[in-house]
């Protein structure tokens, strides 16, 4: 799974829809390019940095894999399976 899979289904468990659900096909990709997704005032502050930190455009500056697992978010809310 790439970091922006991973962001739609962050996105999906916690607000309980896809960023661009409904969307036309123009308006979608326009949003997925711009990344211009809004984030609803309800998701607590750490969720919110980590979708925001997945969101980065450029994948140089996007959070990196070993980066979201460590994310305090992360570790809180999902830990490790054995």
């Amino acid at each position: 799974m790439d970091i922006g899979a991973a962001r739609v289904l962050l996105y999906k468990m916690l607000v309980g829809s896809v960023t661009l659900e409904g969307e036309e096909d123009q308006e979608m990709y326009k949003k997925i390019l711009n990344v211009n997704v809004a984030i609803p005032k309800f998701v607590k502050q750490a969720a919110r940095v980590l979708i925001e930190q997945l969101e980065v455009r450029n994948p140089e500056k996007r959070l990196a894999l070993d980066k979201v697992l460590t994310h305090r978010w992360m570790v809180r809310n999902c830990p490790p399976s054995e």
